[in-house]
């Protein structure tokens, strides 16, 4: 039982955390490609900003935009107060990508061996147990696969940062309101491979934002598109059918009256069928002159056409009742055949004298 109990909440556990990652990727990506979207159709409004804390001065600057960065002092990684940088009109609910300083971070190299795409995370994390210069739990640790070489080989660039120093600009960019979506630094092409934040499907987060706000409204809108296509989907196909129906619906009920009246008419033939259909006493005749055996003959038969059925009574002469009795009944015809008298016809002659009974089946026809 306690064994039992202990898998059962096993499960509902493991499938608790599968809902909760399932559910934050989705959210994620829900933004996400609210976030493109939106910087595609209305790249004015786009609020990205790259914080650059690689130099000796600090830089924020709008991303894809031509606008001057707004430059401050950064001591330790400190910002400063958002109203000092933006006096007037400062970005709420931006996202941020920050650029470390090279002090700040580590970068190595690693060459892996020809193995399966399956196996390429694995792989890369029992070197980065060599590698790494302190216990994992004090870093955070992003790679990407640079090039793969000719003999399948891969070399990866890996990104090394203490969680103390992503924490630490994490916290600073959101006490400004905004959403860090990046921590990386500046390659020689300008462009950051690497982001050291943990991937959002390990979090989730129900904060409703404008731009949930806006998702929601958008979904509860297309929702509303939906139902109105379906409606009058419906209603143009009822109108188109309409008459269709109704010349359908005045068939059927002709075709009901049509098949009332056949009915009503088809009484009397019914009936007549029904008693052309019982025997008659020249189908007893013929049911016992075709059962009768050729050492039998019969010299008085009395056959009547009665309310329930033909009755048939037969006298004559045969060597064996028990033999005519068994003819009669092997007809399929007769029933209910009764053997009245048998007696001798005289000594020396072999014959007996007999006096049957019998009835027609109901409906049978010789």
């Amino acid at each position: 039982m306690n064994a039992s109990l202990a898998r059962l909440q096993a499960t509902t556990l493991h499938a608790s955390a599968e809902l909760n990652a399932f559910t934050a990727w989705w959210l994620h990506e829900l933004r996400e490609t609210w976030l493109a979207a939106s910087e595609r159709l209305a790249p004015q409004r786009s609020q990205h900003f790259v914080i650059d804390l690689s130099g000796s001065r600090g830089a924020i600057r709008r991303q894809g935009s031509s606008d001057p960065a707004i430059e401050f002092d950064c001591n330790s990684l400190e910002l400063p107060e958002l109203q000092q940088l933006w006096p007037q009109n400062a970005p709420v609910g931006a996202r941020a990508t920050v650029l470390l300083p090279e002090s700040k971070t580590l970068t190595c190299e690693l060459r892996l061996p020809p193995v399966a795409d399956r196996d390429v995370a694995p792989a890369v994390e029992l070197q980065l147990e060599r590698k790494l210069p302190l216990p994992r739990e004090q870093l955070y640790v992003d790679w990407r696969i640079r090039e793969t070489l000719a003999d399948r080989s891969r070399l990866i660039d890996v990104l090394v940062a203490r969680r103390t120093t992503v924490d630490h600009v994490r916290e600073s960019v959101r006490a400004w309101g905004w959403r860090l979506i990046a921590v990386s630094r500046n390659e020689a092409d300008g462009r950051q491979r690497c982001n050291l934040l943990p991937p959002p499907t390990r979090r989730l987060s129900f904060d409703i934002g404008k731009r949930e706000r806006y998702l929601a409204w958008s979904a509860a809108a297309l929702l509303g598109v939906y139902a109105v296509v379906v409606m009058g989907h419906a209603v143009f196909e009822r109108a188109s059918v309409r008459d269709e129906l109704a010349q359908a619906h005045t068939q059927m009920a002709r075709i009901d009256k049509q098949r009332a009246v056949l009915t009503n008419e088809s009484k009397p033939i019914a009936v007549l069928h029904e008693l052309m259909a019982q025997p008659t006493a020249v189908d007893g005749l013929v049911a016992v002159s075709g059962a009768l055996p050729r050492d039998s003959w019969i010299y008085q038969v009395d056959i009547r056409t009665l309310a329930s059925g033909v009755s048939v009574q037969l006298e004559g002469y045969t060597p064996s009742s028990t033999t005519l009795l068994q003819a009669l009944q092997g007809s399929g015809q007769l029933e209910a055949i009764e053997l009245v008298e048998a007696t001798s016809a005289g000594v020396g002659s072999g014959s007996e004298r007999i006096e049957m009974k019998a009835r027609m089946h109901t409906g049978a026809k010789p």
